[in-house]
């Protein structure tokens, strides 16, 4: 358990070292945890997204903006239509490049 408490110490403080940061939150256990983290060690200074598109079901965007108001967090939402991407679609052997890019 003392492993887990410093890991969590170690990360709050690369978090404040950053002074400010913008977490892509998805509702999943890895952007909630750095999340509430980020919250904790940075407050106004950390601020989080969530990315709303056409390939993502409202019902996960619902339970993501429930577990982001659950912890406090204030969520920006930015909207992003990959379907409007022709090499998208394509679905190409360079998707994950596609997809980063």
């Amino acid at each position: 358990m003392q492993d887990l408490e410093h890991k969590i110490q170690t990360l709050k403080e690369i978090l404040k070292k950053k002074e400010r940061v913008l977490v892509c939150f998805s509702g999943g256990v890895d952007s909630t945890l750095l999340s509430f983290l980020a919250k904790e060690a940075l407050g106004e200074n950390a601020q989080f997204i969530l990315i709303v598109s056409p390939l993502h079901p409202e019902k996960e965007l619902e339970e993501a903006r429930e577990i982001a108001s659950s912890l406090g967090i204030n969520l920006n939402r930015i909207e992003i239509n990959e379907l409007l991407n022709e090499e998208f679609l394509i679905n190409s052997q360079e998707r994950c490049y596609v997809c980063k890019r």
